[in-house]
């Protein structure tokens, strides 16, 4: 997990809709970084705000999972992680369940394939639920880090 931290400049927010919800999209720098937040909620950012980001960067874009606003007092995350960990969960659970109700020779080796299939979804949900949990965890340290600080 990389975390960033620096002065926001160059802020623009767009909204789109997707099938009657609302996404916000950010795009700005910090330390001269490149980077992008995409969320289901507005986020308290302004130009010059002084932030902490935790998240990848992928093709020279930081991907934001959660933030750190010191200047407004506010902590943000992405709430996919909610959401990562539930599909995990039923991926995997969905996978026994298939072996279980569907392993019959009857069957032959569909069930298998279903099951690899329902495994291989939860597992990687699992991992991305993970590492957006590890970027909330990095922002929050570096909150109590930066209050003992003080």
């Amino acid at each position: 997990m990389e975390i960033h931290e620096g002065k926001i400049s160059n802020l623009r927010e767009s909204l789109s809709f997707n099938e009657g919800t609302s996404i916000y999209t950010y795009h700005f720098r910090v330390a001269n970084q490149p980077v992008s937040y995409t969320s289901h909620q507005s986020l308290v950012l302004d130009d010059g705000d002084f932030v902490t980001v935790a998240g990848k960067t992928k093709s020279g874009m930081f991907k934001v999972y959660a933030y750190n606003n010191h200047s407004a007092g506010v902590v943000g995350s992405s709430a996919q992680s909610t959401h990562c960990f539930i599909g995990g969960v039923v991926g995997i659970v969905m996978a026994l369940v298939v072996l279980s109700v569907f392993s019959s020779p009857f069957f032959g080796a569909i069930p298998y394939a279903f099951a690899a299939c329902f495994l291989g979804l939860g597992v990687v949900y699992l991992v991305k639920g993970i590492k957006i949990k590890s970027a909330i965890d990095s922002v929050l340290n570096q909150v109590d880090k930066r209050e003992s600080d003080i």
